[in-house]
This record gives structure tokens, sequence and C-alpha cells, in this order.
């Protein structure tokens, strides 16, 4: 069932995790317009995050809703002080498209962090390995007793990733 963006959870999901990583963020994409499709899936993620910082937010604020005490004792700074610009997901975003590609680089991006915490955290619960396991015992029938690792493993791949795709 596709969300209110028009695409299936699981696309949705796999599109967030890759493009929140700073290795790959929408350098993988060939067209400008699916370019653009992910900035816009991700300006609207990070404007539903929540405990997000809302549009308009000045930067002291931007820094507080991320930093713990702690951090803000040592990394304040008089520049950022006086500066009362506002910054918005859609700012965010832009910016985080144009850092660096290292992983240290989500710590300027809160909401931008959070949303790649959320999509590229391992499941700590043995159940998505069950449910491999048992779609491997319905692909692996005894009629189908000799088939090669390869050929199990795209079956296996291709029945396990459907919701990928296009029908």
């Amino acid at each position: 069932m596709p969300s209110r963006d028009g695409l299936h959870p699981c696309l949705r999901d796999a599109l967030l995790a890759a493009v929140t990583l700073p290795k790959f963020k929408v350098r993988w994409f060939t067209e400008e317009g699916r370019r653009e499709a992910a900035r816009a899936l991700l300006t609207t993620e990070c404007r539903s995050a929540p405990g997000g910082v809302e549009p308009g937010a000045s930067h002291q604020e931007y820094a507080a809703s991320y930093s713990t005490s702690a951090e803000k004792d040592f990394f304040a700074f008089d520049e950022m002080e006086g500066d009362t610009a506002s910054l918005n997901s859609e700012t965010e975003v832009i910016d985080y498209f144009k850092s660096g590609s290292e992983l240290a680089v989500l710590s300027r991006f809160p909401n931008t962090k959070r949303i790649f915490l959320k999509y590229n955290t391992a499941t700590p619960s043995s159940a998505p390995v069950e449910r491999l396991f048992s779609l491997g015992s319905l692909v692996l029938t005894p009629r189908r007793n000799r088939l090669s690792d390869k050929l199990f493993e795209r079956l296996l791949l291709m029945r396990y990733n459907h919701c990928f795709s296009d029908k």
C-alpha cells in the first residue's frame, strides 16, 4: 500500500536509509527528477521527525534541541549568540547535501542524524532472520531440491524484496 508520497513503505524506508548515509546521499541517482524527489522526501521526513527542530527556530534553539548541557557549555561560541537566522528543514537538507561524505558530518544536522539512526540501525530482534528462513523453506521445496546455491539465493532475495519491484 503506497504512503502519502506515493511510494511503497519498503521503498520509502530504503530511500531514506540510503539518502541519509553521507557516503551515498543522492550521488547514485542518474535522473535529476529522482534526486529532487529524494530531497523532498528527506525534507518532509525532517519536518515530521519527532523531537525535530521546527521551521523558524533560532540557531540557539537548533543547537539546544540536539546538544546536551555539557556540549552546550563546551561548544558555546560568541558568533552563535547573535545569530538569529532561521534554520528550517529545507536549509538543513540543502546544507547536508552540500557537506562532505564522512559519517561525522551528521553531527551538524540533528534532524538528518535522527532519520539516519532510525533507518540505518540494525534491528535487535531475530524476527527478520526467522522470516527470511521461513521464506527459504517456501522457496526450497521438495520439487526444487536441485537448485544451485546461486539460483536459490536469487529466488530468495526476489521473494523477500518483492516490495521493491515495479509490478
